[in-house]
């Protein structure tokens, strides 16, 4: 009578009604659909989603309604319930259990999340709890203690290894594997909100188990054992998906994972872009942060943090470490690590397929290359490595931040230094410099905007004064691309001076010693480049607002005839900053221009970018016409 009153109680909780997150109009059916699609490559699904969250979810139900189906009949209530429950009322019992437990972990979900699982649900045609429950199970298991996972991340920055690149590589295992290893799936998400990213995972699924975003943040996990559980909070695959799709910095995700109210123990592995790594520790009551040592960073399926490891020993009593497959994986690593100074992408993806990393359990074996925003992924059937590129899937989200809006008003107060002071028979020249402050300081541009080297962006101010006559007349005129050239703006500033005007003309560090920035400005794509320097005018215009405003307080200047100009690059920049200047109304702008519609139709740079944002010109030449500068 117990166990009946038990699956009555069960049976009401989850029998309850759950609101379907979003009415969908059959109307916008079709149009929702043929935003995504759905591809082959090797044993793995390639599933291309975008649009609201409800849409995706709704667009991977259809286009994988039969491998979802699939997967819960055959995996989840074949193979893991029958290892677990031999006995149909077990089965029954434990499988209405994880049902509760998804129940109960909803509150902790956010919204845009379950909405997304209602749009799987409709378009698989499974119940909205089936498919929450799919996505809550290892957390639910780990409560019970039945969970057996084999996983291993490592990193590898850019000091350690050949190609100065950092390396983030992941194996996942899981047992049962059986009905598992089929249908493996890799998302690419394009949301409404946040940042597109990739996901390795399987058919059903919006949650994160393995992942990387545009902004260059990779993210993986692996699950330990531990008594500091919490019999509610935020399931580990929705953490982790709500960091992806988030995520600007490393900050960003140890905060996430720090604040939220977590249920059971893991290791969450994050990197960004060349940068750094950190492993986060969790139980569901505490966290430790750990960061590479001497160039290289691992977790398994264990805490390394002495204090967290204690946490469990009631959880596994009887077990020694030392024989544990994840103490193995560890001491692999290790003595890797110590087997010369610099590794190649090649014996990191050795080691991935090297036992006892390597086990009978595998299902994902991949290498981040968040800088890259590239990554490799194993293929069993054909035993070689899959390479796929973000930059190329979302290449219209990268050239759509082209257009992005952002404000360029500077209100910086400057201090620029004396570098030299030189004087020739026309003119005084005076040389200064000054680092801009960095946007957390009120200025500039935001970091993650910024694609300009660091080591690029000290401004560099050449003032040239004539020797008689002051408060003088003020041209500011900006260079082209790759700095100030004696032979222009030297005898441009000799001509000036000669009749009365005073001249000055700046650069940042990346224009000045451009031949530096080569190798940096290898290998980069057209939009890359084009991405690279829209940000260089941007600080342009930045810029030039704070020496315009420097020097309509110094007594040389006459402050009411004041000039901005440029050459070319120079050129656009001074156009955009004299538009936001209501204190100067004379303007010199040479070979500053271009035509879009030409730019855009008829150019080959532009050419394979247009058409895959837009393939019918007549609507792309409509919206040229909305953002040329005369229209506006």
């Amino acid at each position: 009578m117990r166990k009946i009153g038990i699956v009555l109680i069960i049976l009401s909780i989850i029998s309850l009604p759950l609101k379907n997150a979003c009415a969908l109009k059959s109307s916008n059916l079709k149009e929702i659909l043929n935003r995504a699609r759905l591809e082959k490559k090797a044993e793995f699904l390639v599933v291309y989603l975008k649009g609201s969250s409800f849409e995706m979810g709704y667009q991977q139900g259809v286009l994988l309604r039969k491998e979802i189906r699939s997967l819960y009949e055959e995996y989840f209530i074949g193979t893991l319930l029958k290892k677990y429950a031999k006995f149909p009322l077990k089965k029954f019992l434990l499988w209405n259990y994880f049902k509760l437990k998804s129940f109960q972990y909803q509150k902790y979900i956010p919204k845009e999340l379950r909405e997304e699982i209602s749009g799987i649900a409709k378009g698989s045609g499974l119940s909205y709890l089936t498919i929450l429950t799919m996505h809550t199970f290892l957390d639910t298991m780990s409560l019970v203690r039945k969970k057996s996972k084999m996983c291993t991340n490592f990193v590898l920055l850019p000091e350690i290894t050949e190609e100065n690149k950092l390396y983030h590589a992941r194996n996942l295992g899981f047992s049962p594997k059986e009905n598992l290893d089929r249908n493996r799936v890799i998302f690419f998400f394009e949301p409404q909100k946040g940042v597109p990213f990739v996901s390795i995972g399987w058919p059903g699924m919006c949650g994160v188990l393995s992942a990387m975003n545009m902004n260059g943040i990779s993210i993986s996990e692996t699950s330990v054992g531990t008594a500091e559980v919490n019999k509610q909070g935020l399931p580990i695959m929705f953490l982790l998906r709500q960091i992806i799709q988030y995520a600007e910095s490393i900050d960003f995700a140890i905060n996430k994972i720090s604040s939220l109210k977590r249920i059971c123990g893991y290791t969450v592995t994050i990197t960004e872009n060349n940068k750094q790594a950190a492993a986060v520790e969790v139980t569901g009551k505490r966290y430790e942060i750990l960061f590479p040592k001497e160039g290289s960073l691992i977790s398994v399926n264990h805490y390394l943090a002495e204090d967290l490891f204690e946490s469990m020993k009631p959880v596994y009593p009887k077990v020694n470490l030392e024989d544990t497959s994840s103490y193995k994986r560890l001491k692999k690593f290790q003595e890797f690590i110590k087997h010369k100074d610099k590794f190649s992408l090649n014996d990191v993806q050795a080691l991935l397929k090297t036992p006892p990393l390597s086990t009978d359990n595998l299902l994902q074996s991949i290498v981040f290359i968040p800088q890259e925003r590239e990554f490799f992924i194993y293929s069993e059937k054909n035993s070689l490595w899959l390479e796929f590129s973000l930059k190329d899937v979302f290449r219209s989200y990268e050239f759509a931040l082209l257009l992005e809006p952002i404000n360029l008003t500077s209100q910086e107060k400057i201090s620029p230094q004396l570098e030299s002071k030189s004087e020739s028979q026309y003119f005084i020249k005076f040389v200064y410099s000054y680092l801009p402050r960095p946007c957390t300081q009120g200025r500039g541009l935001p970091q993650k905007e910024n694609r300009l080297p660091l080591s690029g962006r000290r401004i560099w101010i050449y003032l040239f004064l004539p020797k008689a006559g002051e408060p003088y007349p003020l041209l500011i005129f900006l260079p082209h691309s790759q700095g100030v050239t004696e032979y222009i703006e030297e005898n441009l500033a000799r001509f000036l001076s000669e009749n009365g005007f005073a001249f000055l003309t700046f650069e940042t560090d990346f224009q000045k010693y451009s031949s530096r920035y080569r190798e940096f400005k290898r290998g980069k794509t057209k939009i890359e480049l084009a991405l690279i320097y829209s940000d260089l005018i941007k600080e342009l215009v930045l810029e030039t607002q704070s020496i315009l405003d420097w020097m309509k307080e110094s007594k040389h200047i006459d402050a009411k005839r004041i000039c901005i100009g440029g050459l070319s690059l120079g050129s656009i920049a001074s156009e955009l900053a004299l538009e936001l200047r209501d204190d100067v109304n004379c303007g010199l702008f040479v070979l500053g221009g271009a035509d879009l519609e030409t730019l855009f139709l008829k150019s080959k740079a532009f050419k394979n970018i247009t058409k895959e944002i837009l393939e019918d010109k007549e609507a792309l030449r409509e919206f040229l016409k909305e953002i040329k500068p005369w229209n506006l």
